[in-house]
């Protein structure tokens, strides 16, 4: 057991102090866990993290209420079907093919459901502004009873999450969490309804441009809504989604 000299406690301090979020000095109390301190010792840190903590949550309270997105806009435009002549079908759908049968193209925007998304994992530099375009994992619900329900999909994708780093895998999400493995992987898989319950969940992968996101990045609250483009979600099989721009709901 590591025993903590005073050296030790002011070199803590003055790194803890300068840790620049919430964010991060969950990663450290992570850290600390495993360096295996004595409990008395332990605790004195954990007093300097949680002085921290007081000092950075009003500033990032605010910071992000300032990016927070406005979903509440979005309500007018989740009936379906919609018109081809608004300006929300013309500015998600973009202009028809060249090729291909233009009446199922307008059919598919017409009708394809807003869902939330809420975010699983994602590249970093998705949660800064920027204008770049990268990858992320959401879990959706495409039935009625859930699909809106923002409490549920974020505690659903918090779950999948931690689903990956553990040992024990229910049956029915064992070739999701194979796949959320590996980083590189690309997939759509139905959540198994030993976690989802009684909602028609999917997991799945997705690039995102942050220019169609407000503030170009996501937002603490690690909500995205999307159109659900897929006329049947499969298994192992890539969902087709498309982003809708950020002036519908900034």
């Amino acid at each position: 057991m590591l025993a903590l000299s005073e050296k030790d406690y002011q070199r803590g301090q003055k790194y803890i102090m300068s840790l620049p979020s919430t964010a991060a000095l969950d990663d450290y109390v992570e850290m600390l866990k495993t360096f295996g301190y004595d409990p008395e010792d332990l605790e004195k840190l954990m007093e300097l993290v949680d002085d921290r903590r007081v000092q950075l949550e009003p500033d990032e309270k605010a910071y992000a209420e300032s990016i927070a997105y406005r979903l509440d806009k979005l309500d007018s435009y989740m009936s379906t079907p919609r018109s081809s002549d608004s300006d929300f079908f013309k500015d998600c759908a973009g202009k028809p093919p060249l090729f291909g049968n233009k009446d199922k193209w307008r059919e598919r925007y017409e009708n394809a459901p807003l869902v939330y998304a809420a975010v699983v994992q994602a590249n970093t530099a998705l949660f800064n502004p920027g204008n770049d375009y990268l990858p992320a994992v959401f879990v959706i619900a495409t039935d009625d009873a859930h699909r809106y329900d923002k409490d549920y999909l974020s505690e659903l994708a918090k779950n999948i999450h931690a689903l990956k780093n553990s040992a024990e895998v229910p049956d029915d999400c064992k070739n999701l969490i194979a796949t959320l493995r590996n980083d590189k992987s690309i997939f759509c898989w139905k959540v198994g309804s030993s976690i989802a319950g009684g909602a028609d969940a999917w997991c799945f992968t997705m690039n995102i441009e942050q220019k169609n996101l407000p503030n170009k990045c996501i937002s603490p609250e690690k909500i995205v809504p999307l159109l659900l483009t897929d006329t049947e979600l499969k298994d192992n099989v890539v969902a087709t989604l498309k982003q809708i721009p950020a002036k519908y709901f900034d």
